[in-house]
This record gives C-alpha cells, structure tokens and sequence, in this order.
C-alpha cells in the first residue's frame, strides 16, 4: 500500500514538472461527458451543461435517422448501430486545416466539424447556440457514409471517394433547415 500511494505521488509530481499536470487537470475539471438519452451507448462531451443540451441532441439524431432510413434505406442496420453508440466531443472554439468543400474542392481554413471514425465526431459548438447553425447533420451523414463504407467520402461530391452524392448534399440542407423552423 505505501509502496503504491509513493508511485501516484511520484507520478502527479513528474506530471506537475512536465507541464502535462496542467492540462490534464484543466481537461478533468472543465469537460465532462453527457449520455445522449433514447441511445443505448452515446454521449457528448463538453464544457458545461449550457449548449447543446443531451436531449435536444438525442432529438435531433432522432430526426436524423427517421430522415435517413426514409431517404437512404438502412437494412442491414449499420447506420443505427453507429448512431446508437455515437460520441460528439463538442469544441469551444473551431479548428484549423484542410479539408473540402461540398463540391469536392479542396479547402484551407475553419474546420467546424471532423469525422474522426465511424462514431466519434468533433463538432465545433459556433456562436448562434443552436444545432442547426453547427456541423453536426455534416458530420452525421459522414457517419452514416462510413457505416456503410470503409470510409467517410472526406470529398463530399468530389471524384476522389464515393458515397456522398448531390442528394446527400440536399439532405444536409433538408434536415438544418427543418431543425431551423423547429427553433433548433
């Protein structure tokens, strides 16, 4: 017993010197994790309980997959699955790097949202506090596409992947602009 509480201390005090300490700290005491209620294995993490609120995100994959199953099909349950055990790290501030556009194009600056896997995403939370202004439905869809492939379509409808097609584009629209009138 003495021998293990002498190796914790030993190691909070070499992260303390490294610098690590303060990070990790500032992680553990400011973020948390939130289950997404209605699915069975997902959560979000964030910063504080203020935006997005669990259920409304819980409602708004709901939404989602009726939308998808209607339009996409989902039979041999993939999408479900995916979404069912999703996590959404939702991020304070965006990101830089590269990426693409809608089109295909590749793009440098603002990332609002990755697709990290097929169930873990990075949502960068915006200014307007609402779900329909975020990427999530983006990213969604990037989740749905890769359930079913063995990628993402990083390229959206560009030639370089397939999955992603004009009608996806529509779909993203569709569904921010319904969220939009549900106030969302």
């Amino acid at each position: 017993m003495k021998k293990t509480t002498l190796l914790i201390l030993l190691l909070l005090v070499l992260l303390f010197l490294s610098g690590c300490y303060a990070y990790v700290s500032k992680f553990l005491t400011t973020r948390h994790i939130t289950k997404l209620p209605s699915f069975p294995r997902a959560y979000q993490i964030q910063e504080d309980d203020s935006f997005p609120d669990a259920k409304q995100v819980s409602k708004v994959i709901n939404i989602f997959y009726s939308h998808w199953k209607a339009e996409f099909g989902d039979e041999s349950e993939r999408v479900s699955e995916t979404l069912n055990s999703i996590m959404i790290d939702w991020g304070e501030k965006p990101k830089r790097g590269s990426g693409h556009s809608l089109q295909g194009r590749s793009l440098n600056g603002v990332i609002r949202g990755i697709t990290m896997t097929p169930g873990y995403i990075w949502v960068w939370k915006g200014v307007h506090n609402k779900l329909s202004s975020t990427s999530l439905v983006h990213e969604l869809i990037h989740c749905a596409i890769w359930a079913n492939n063995s990628h993402c379509d990083p390229d959206h409808e560009g030639t370089e992947y397939e999955g992603w097609t004009r009608a996806h584009t529509e779909f993203l629209f569709k569904i921010n602009y319904l969220l939009e009138d549900m106030n969302m």
